[in-house]
C-alpha cells in the first residue's frame, strides 16, 4: 500500500518538476508557488481515485477486473459528481482546478483548499482501513 501511494505521488511531482525545469530552460517558467498549488490539487484529489481503485483491487478478483472496475468508478464518479450542483464534492473536477483558475491572468488565485485537501484526505483513509479490512477478510 505504501510503495503504490509513493509511486502515486511521483505520478504527480515528476511531471511538474520536469515542466518546472523545461520552463526554466525556456525562460517561461511559473512561480514554485503555482507549481505547489498544482500538485496540492493533484494530491488531494487524487489519493480518493488511488484509495478507490486499492478498494476495487482489495475486494475484486481477477488480473484485468479490478483495473476496468476501478476505471468504470472513476467515470462514474465523473459522470454523477459531474452537475454543477454536485460538482464540489467531485475529486477529479477538483484536481482540475478549473474553479480556482482565473482565465485572464492564467494563474491559479486564491488560497490553498485545505478544508477539501482535508476532506479527501479523509475520505481516502475510511477507503483504505476498508480495503485493509477487506483483504484481512480474504483468503488467498
Amino acid at each position: 500500500m505504501a510503495a503504490g501511494l509513493i509511486e502515486a505521488l511521483a505520478l504527480i511531482i515528476v511531471p511538474w518538476a520536469a515542466a518546472f525545469a523545461i520552463g526554466a530552460i525556456a525562460g517561461k517558467t511559473h512561480s514554485v508557488s503555482q507549481a505547489l498549488f498544482h500538485v496540492a490539487l493533484l494530491a488531494g484529489g487524487g489519493v480518493v481515485l488511488y484509495a478507490v481503485a486499492f478498494l476495487v483491487s482489495s475486494v475484486v478478483e481477477g488480473e484485468y477486473t479490478a483495473p476496468m472496475v476501478s476505471g468504470g468508478v472513476v467515470l462514474m464518479i465523473s459522470l454523477q459528481f459531474g452537475d454543477q450542483n454536485l460538482r464540489a464534492y467531485n475529486p477529479v473536477a477538483f484536481m482540475m482546478g478549473s474553479e480556482y483558475y482565473n482565465s485572464r491572468a492564467g494563474l491559479l488565485v486564491g488560497p490553498l483548499p485545505w478544508v477539501r485537501i482535508s476532506v479527501y484526505t479523509l475520505l481516502a483513509l475510511c477507503l483504505l482501513a476498508a480495503s485493509l479490512k477487506a483483504l484481512k477478510m480474504r483468503d488467498f
